[in-house]
């Protein structure tokens, strides 16, 4: 049990080391030790199932999408819209991978016509997976998903 646990594991990281490389082909040792190249998206890695293979390329695509940790507050990359956004805290900031305009908003005030509140402070941000949360107070919580 456990060493075919190690050998899907070795397998798996092996796999989704060569999908985030960005190459189109990826090789694996097979369960005899030799390497198998897989070069369409319908084939399936000896010694996994179908529904394995699925997963990993499930989490695969998932972590692509998810929010990360910076410095200044959140990032969340898009690789099929090619955009970086950024969460700082007081609102976001979409920008193309390769280009030079910038698109963002920040909250400033929630209501209607002359009964506005205005949000001051830092929200309480959450984050998890493709979704990402600023609770401004008990009223108002901005979310923002990154999905394909």
């Amino acid at each position: 049990m456990k060493t075919n646990l190690r050998r899907r594991l070795l397998v798996s990281g092996l796999l989704v080391s060569g999908l985030l490389s960005g190459t189109p082909s990826v090789g694996a040792p097979s369960a005899a030790g030799r390497t198998q190249w897989l070069s369409t998206a319908g084939q399936v890695p000896e010694g996994l199932s179908w529904s394995e293979w699925q997963s990993i390329r499930a989490a695969y695509e998932a972590g692509r999408h998810a929010f990360q940790p910076t410095a200044h507050g959140w990032q969340g990359r898009n690789p099929g819209q090619l955009w970086v956004t950024t969460f700082d805290q007081r609102g976001f900031e979409a920008r193309p991978a390769h280009g030079v305009w910038r698109w963002g908003l920040e909250l400033h005030s929630y209501g209607f016509g002359d009964a506005q509140h205005p949000v001051g402070g830092q929200p309480t941000v959450h984050a998890a997976g493709l979704r990402l949360s600023y609770q401004w107070d008990e009223t108002v919580w901005e979310w923002f998903v990154n999905d394909p």
